[in-house]
């Protein structure tokens, strides 16, 4: 029996709903016009404060419809108990779609950005804030393995998680069997250098986790593997860092060099090397574990 249209309508409705959490969050969202907001959710526990009260003034003011739960029906909703601060609300993301939209969407060219078990938030806002403002199509976000979309990666984005369109999937092997489309992953042992690597137009680049790299899976379904290597041998092994480098090679092959603005940075104890060309105004760095790495790299020329 086919769905019929209505279903299939409503049913895109709901997968583009990001569901966030936290008071702050919500007074944030609530403020931000651009963002358009299905439901706000509120624990019937909550005590009446300046937060709540301005999160429902601004939520009557929008006409977002309020529901009120039980505090455990919240965390059912938050997926997040713990932090939640007995506030949810669902935003309307029409950015946010299923992967299985990339050829309606994109039937011609494009250039993907694929994250293969990114597991630390700050660092997928940051990627997508540097996403967003490039020339990259869009980023596949697999639910599997993957750290999911929250306040955290939010705050890291600079508010740019609505601007780029973020395409979803249980797993990458969604993705990988698109036709005429090279799968680009970046690697410390590949023999292609991505600096002089040939781009077809439709391409998606694979990162993988911040500390054992692309999957085996991904490595084996790939079409290129390139390395990202610099003066004296010294090799890309950061995640920011291979995107800074594909972001580079992949949009501005054409621009003059970046030699005299490249800053180089190591860190003996995180065993990463980092050569930034590809961010802008980026403040701060995280390793796997959640701690600073780094503050102050400031402008990053592009």
């Amino acid at each position: 029996m086919q769905d019929s249209p209505e279903y299939l309508e409503k049913k895109r409705f709901f997968d583009s709903l990001i569901t966030l959490y936290g008071r702050n969050v919500a007074v944030e969202v609530l403020r931000d016009d651009a963002v358009q907001i299905h439901k706000l959710h509120l624990s019937k526990s909550n005590r009446s404060d300046e937060t709540i009260e301005e999160i429902m003034d601004l939520a009557e003011m929008r006409g977002v419809e309020i529901k009120y739960h039980t505090k455990e029906s919240l965390s059912r909703i938050s997926k997040n108990s713990a932090q939640d601060q007995g506030v949810a609300i669902d935003v309307v993301s029409r950015n946010y779609r299923s992967a299985a939209t990339i050829e309606t969407d994109l039937p011609n060219a494009f250039r993907l950005l694929a994250l293969d078990g990114i597991n630390n938030p700050q660092n997928l806002g940051m990627i997508v804030r540097s996403a967003a403002a490039s020339k990259i199509d869009g980023i596949v976000l697999p639910r599997r393995n993957s750290t999911k979309l929250s306040p955290l990666v939010m705050k890291a984005s600079a508010g740019t998680l609505f601007k780029i369109p973020i395409y979803y999937c249980e797993d990458l092997s969604e993705i990988l069997g698109l036709r005429d489309t090279a799968i680009i992953t970046l690697s410390s042992h590949a023999k292609e250098d991505i600096h002089t690597l040939k781009i077809p137009s439709r391409a998606i680049f694979v990162l993988g986790n911040e500390s054992e790299g692309v999957s085996d899976a991904v490595m084996r379904a790939s079409t290129h593997r390139s390395s990202a290597f610099y003066h004296k041998g010294i090799g890309s092994a950061d995640i920011r860092n291979n995107f800074s480098d594909t972001h580079v090679s992949a949009f501005s092959q054409k621009l003059p060099s970046l030699k005299k603005d490249k800053h180089r940075w190591n860190r003996k104890n995180t065993k990463m090397r980092c050569d930034f060309r590809g961010f802008r105004d980026i403040d701060t760095l995280y390793n796997k574990r959640g701690e600073v790495v780094h503050n102050g790299f400031g402008q990053f020329g592009f």
